[in-house]
């Protein structure tokens, strides 16, 4: 992923993407979702995805990371 133009010019925004992972193509997955900042009202916005494949879930639960519908 190039960062090279948000560092020249961070107010300018930009759309950011990877490849979904390749376990996550073959099994199933849930995905976590979160977003920070003030809108664009008030601010840039950020917005994140994580894939994880379900059978990983206890381990993300008895790290302290919410679970489902949390």
């Amino acid at each position: 992923m190039a960062l090279s133009a948000l560092e020249r010019d961070p107010a300018a925004g930009g759309r950011f993407s990877s490849a979904v992972p390749p376990l996550c193509r073959r099994r199933p997955c849930v995905l976590g979702v979160d977003e920070a900042g003030r809108g664009p009202v008030l601010g840039p916005m950020v917005y994140a995805i994580c894939y994880c494949p379900e059978e990983k879930l206890p381990e993300l639960e008895a790290l302290g990371v919410a679970g489902r519908g949390s």
